[in-house]
């Protein structure tokens, strides 16, 4: 498995990629909706993959605190 900062490159040049999409269409005056469909979703499924690799990472490294009732007053 890629580690994050992988994860982030790939989303990044997929970004890249889904951008030079629409600068194309812009500039064609056209809309290939095929390859801005094929874009979008390379660069959500790079965007998910690194987030889900971000919370897990997160959550490995996460602190849990729980607090008791007695550490505050009755109000």
């Amino acid at each position: 498995m890629d580690n994050l900062e992988q994860l982030a490159l790939k989303r990044d040049a997929a970004l890249r990629a889904y951008t030079s999409v629409i600068k194309a269409n812009r500039r064609a005056g056209t809309l290939d909706l095929g390859a801005l469909i094929t874009a979008s979703n390379a660069s959500t499924s790079a965007h998910m993959a690194w987030s889900n690799a971000y919370d897990l990472l997160g959550d490995s490294y996460s602190d849990e605190i729980e607090y008791s009732d007695c550490c505050y007053g009755d109000t």
